[in-house]
């Protein structure tokens, strides 16, 4: 599989990073040459225990930790003369076939830009591994009450087909569609990097899809976990900066406005939930707390020191 490079960026997973790399060696003996980890300043030894086990592996060392977007743009730049590009996090552990199911499917279909295959929870059951693209009416309404009046598309679930955007664990990208359509967006410090691309991609007529067959473990957000609330809010960060992309300015404000108060309506609906099953529900609380260092970040105008961004590079 010399025409494949397999990407992982990591910040301080090094468990997970080692397990994730064992998982790739196992698809091709000789792939090592071809693995580019981009390493987002890391202080848990990781890159030493890579370099003792995987000599042979491509490894650019970062200072301090530049983002997911940058990091996978560094790996991208390095690997260009290849023709796809795994791009993994350190959580996901593939599959024996992944990396030749998902590089057989984009020979067969040049007209591919994305393709990911099907993440699994630890357990065997299944995770999405596909959304929508988010929306104002999404984002205000909800998910849940948005798929009803917009559900996604449902197919066979033995083949290929079309989505709006992937999930980005453990997706496999076309070098000449990057080449047509750009990196990664940079705007993006951590989140909806890959559904920015995703929908670039399609608006440049690339394919984006979802490949049920090849399947990888996925164990979620092992990164953001360390730092739970900073992720929250970047990943509402994200949200914005997604939104000023995809609208007006004038709707975008509209948004920036609107957000928020359903956070607060949540918050105190949670709350008085809270209350009245005596603080014992997880989910309440939990939702609760989220929700009020949420509103907190507002209430401070959104600064960007509460951002996992910021507190990520100045630590």
């Amino acid at each position: 599989m010399t025409d494949v490079s397999v990407i992982i960026v990591n910040y301080n997973t090094r468990e997970h990073l080692l397990k994730c790399l064992e998982s790739v060696q196992l698809q091709d003996k000789k792939i090592s040459g071809n693995i580019y980890i981009i390493d987002n300043g890391s202080a848990d030894g990781s890159v030493e225990a890579v370099k003792q086990r995987y000599p042979a592996i491509n490894i650019i060392r970062n200072e301090h930790n530049t983002g997911f977007a940058h990091a996978v743009n560094q790996g991208l730049k390095q690997a260009a003369k290849h023709k796809y590009h795994l791009i993994v996090n350190t959580d996901v552990v593939l599959a024996d076939d992944y990396l030749k199911k998902l590089s057989d499917f984009m020979d067969s279909y040049p007209g591919v830009g994305i393709v990911t295959g099907q993440l699994l929870d630890e357990d065997g059951s299944i995770q999405s591994s596909y959304d929508n693209i988010p929306t104002f009416a999404s984002e205000l309404l909800g998910k849940s009450l948005n798929r009803i009046m917009m559900p996604l598309k449902k197919k066979p679930q033995d083949n290929y087909f079309e989505v709006e955007s992937v999930i980005g664990a453990a997706m496999m990208v076309r070098q000449k569609a990057i080449e047509e359509v750009g990196l990664l967006d940079e705007f993006f410090f951590l989140f909806l990097e890959e559904t920015d691309w995703c929908q670039r991609m399609t608006q440049k007529k690339w394919q984006v899809g979802f490949l049920p067959g090849a399947e990888a473990l996925h164990l979620q957000g092992q990164t953001k976990k360390m730092i739970l609330m900073p992720a929250k809010i970047e990943y509402l960060n994200s949200m914005y900066k997604f939104m000023l992309k995809q609208y007006p300015i004038p709707a975008y404000w509209l948004f920036r406005l609107l957000k928020p108060i359903r956070i607060f309506i949540g918050l105190l609906l949670n709350l008085v939930l809270c209350v009245l099953t005596l603080c014992l529900v997880s989910r309440f609380r939990r939702t609760v707390a989220v929700s009020s260092v949420i509103t907190f970040w507002h209430l401070k105008l959104c600064p960007e020191n509460m951002t996992l961004g910021y507190i990520s590079k100045n630590r």
